[in-house]
């Protein structure tokens, strides 16, 4: 019988089966069933013969086949070697087990916070990552899902621990220098302090800058420390900080900062100049493409005071000032790079012998970062009565540092005053404004010295309320013509005749507020006209104005000259003061002053004698009075009110009701 060496067969013979029918059937089954891919999982097969099989029988034996093999999860294990990872870091587990092709992987959980897993699904690697803070022995057990190509699946356990990191020198030993105050003139030791610990053998100090000008720093190289004196010249409050470098045994490196401070203001001879002065420098922040500068303050200096720089040290600015001004002028070179500073140290010398010291700290920005860029200054439109001052501010705050001014010349009838500081604008107008409406150019100066000009708007308001407006009267001839111009008109007003005055008389009226007027042939017409001109302020306030033309008798008499029923009733000084309301400002019998007058004076004076501007002043000249209207009195406050106060004494100035 031939049977294959890789079968394993069960055989049992049936009663009556021949030896030849045995060979023959077992003969056609090894045929049948075996082949290659079936020998590398050989199935147990079992052959069965009827009794009831007569030996001619011609039919093949019936043959059952019934397959054993196991499912993949029976015949696999897989398993992870334990790893071990640094907080902050990863490490990755490999399957130690073999596993068929086609398995997959994946995790069955998320991992706790403070881990971050991943896996491989064909290989089954598990990497897993680590938060920095964790505490070594942190353990954690990934359970991960296989899968058979067959459809069984497995779990199995990837498990991480984590270590201790290896510490450096540098990391395992910590030191600070404490900070120190010292008096000018003098100096003072100071030793770097290890914390619970002795300093490690082995380790080398060194500075990593040269100290600041009047300053001088050493330290020791073998134990760090650090030996710190301070000049005499030096201000109180000055500072210095310079940063030493820890070389250890293992070759790690650390940095420590030394920081010292003048404690005490150097002496000055009492009664020196320098007693009495503390001149100051801005700091500086500039771009490395422009120049900057910076004023010494804190005078008035004497004359005789020298101003010169003692920082000689390189940076990425040099340093030039104005030996008789103080102006310092910062002039960037080709070091000057963002983020770099350097301290300027200037010495005021004044001409008693004694001096002062102060200092400026230089820092580099990206031109793009300027405070101009970052910032954006405004002011609200500003809107003033007529005669009378308001105050601007800001609209953001500005920061610290920033210097305001005013460019150019205020225009006629106008006074403006900004605050260096605060930038606060104070705004007056007065009687002999001519422009309504101004723009006011304020420019900021900033700590990095880039700049913006802000441009305020500011408008007079209440014209027509507070502006006196007059023509002066006229004498013409009958038959001729006459010009008259109005007086304390503004800029931008317009002006038209309200009514024509008829009766022969014409008039016409320019831009400007100027009246021609013809007078009739007639020697019998009326002899004055009074045309009335509507005025319209730029702020769109209105009002009138009455000018006189007169001829023939009615202009050879003085329009000055009034009938004894007329003469106005003259009032006492004391009156005048009283009516004015200025009984607190003037001694009423002397017309002195008692104090500095109110801003309102001139409103005062024209609210006493009549807003529309009928109130008079009367002169006596001979026998004759003359008038002197509101208006010209108040062109006599210009020379000051206790002037005009003086001829109402005397009589040569009588006040008239109005």
């Amino acid at each position: 019988m031939a049977v294959s060496a890789v079968m394993v067969f069960s055989i049992v013979v049936a009663p009556h089966a021949t030896a030849q029918e045995l060979s023959e059937t077992t003969a056609d089954t090894t045929a049948e069933t075996s082949t290659p891919e079936e020998a590398e999982q050989p199935p147990e097969v079992t052959l069965y013969q009827t009794p009831e099989e007569s030996e001619d029988s011609t039919e093949e034996t019936p043959v059952d086949t019934t397959e054993s093999e196991r499912p993949m999860d029976e015949e696999y294990s897989p398993r992870y070697s334990n790893s071990t990872v640094i907080a902050g870091q990863s490490a990755t587990s490999e399957v130690r087990s073999s596993f068929p092709a086609g398995a997959r992987f994946e995790l069955a959980s998320q991992p706790p916070g403070g881990w971050t897993v991943s896996i491989d699904s064909f290989s089954g690697a598990v990497t897993a990552s680590t938060d920095s803070r964790l505490a070594e022995g942190t353990s954690l057990k990934q359970r991960i899902d296989v899968t058979y190509p067959d459809g069984s699946s497995d779990t199995a356990i990837a498990a991480f621990v984590v270590a201790a990191r290896q510490r450096t020198d540098s990391q395992r030993f910590q030191a600070a220098y404490s900070r120190v105050s010292v008096d000018p003139g003098q100096g003072t030791e100071i030793a770097p302090k290890w914390q619970g610990q002795s300093a490690p053998e082995g380790a080398t100090f060194d500075l990593l800058s040269d100290p600041p000008a009047l300053w001088s720093i050493t330290v020791d190289q073998s134990t760090g420390a650090a030996r710190i004196g301070a000049s005499d010249r030096l201000p109180a409050g000055d500072a210095a900080s310079v940063p030493v470098r820890v070389t250890f045994a293992d070759g790690s490196t650390s940095r420590l900062e030394l920081h010292a401070t003048v404690s005490t203001a150097p002496p000055a001879k009492p009664g020196s100049v320098a007693s009495r002065l503390n001149p100051t420098v801005r700091d500086v922040v500039m771009s490395p493409d422009h120049l900057a500068t910076a004023q010494v303050k804190g005078g008035p200096f004497p004359t005789g005071t020298f101003f010169r720089i003692i920082s000689d040290r390189r940076g990425p600015v040099s340093s030039v000032i104005d030996a008789n001004t103080g102006r310092l002028t910062l002039i960037p070179n080709s070091s000057a790079k963002p983020g770099l500073r350097k301290r300027v140290m200037v010495e005021v010398s004044y001409p008693d012998g004694s001096a002062d010291v102060t200092s400026a700290q230089v820092s580099i920005i990206d031109p793009s970062h300027s405070i101009a860029g970052r910032v954006d200054p405004s002011y609200p439109n500003g809107y003033v009565p007529f005669g009378q001052k308001i105050t601007l501010r800001t609209e953001e705050d500005v920061p610290a540092g920033t210097e305001f001014s005013v460019e150019g010349d205020a225009p006629l009838g106008w006074t403006w005053t900004v605050d260096e500081n605060s930038g606060e604008l104070d705004v007056r107008v007065h009687d002999n404004i001519v422009d309504v409406s101004t723009e006011i150019p304020v420019k900021a100066t900033y700590s990095d010295d880039s700049t913006d000009t802000v441009y305020v708007h500011v408008e007079v308001t209440d014209l027509a309320g507070h502006m006196r407006l007059r023509y002066p009267s006229t004498a013409m001839e009958f038959g001729e013509q006459a010009q008259a111009r109005i007086q304390g008109a503004p800029a931008e007003t317009t002006f038209d005749i309200v009514e024509q005055p008829g009766d022969g008389w014409t008039a016409e009226i320019d831009e400007h507020g100027q009246l021609t007027v013809a007078s009739p042939k007639n020697e019998d017409a009326e002899d004055n006209k009074d045309i009335t001109v509507r005025v319209i302020f730029p702020d769109r306030s209105a009002t009138t104005v009455e000018a006189e033309f007169a001829t023939g008798t009615h202009a050879t008499q003085s329009a000055m000259e009034l009938e004894p029923a007329q003469q106005p009733v003259a009032q006492s000084m004391a009156e005048v003061i009283d009516r004015l309301g200025l009984t607190d400002y003037v001694d009423p019998t002397t017309g002195k002053l008692i104090q500095e007058l109110p801003d309102d004076v001139e409103d005062r004076i024209h609210a006493g004698f009549g807003a529309s501007g009928n109130g008079q002043a009367v002169k006596p000249e001979g026998d004759r009075v003359i008038l002197v209207t509101l208006d010209g009195m108040l062109d006599l406050v210009a020379t000051g009110l206790p002037f005009i106060l003086e001829r109402i004494r005397s009589g040569q100035i009588r006040v008239a009701e109005s």
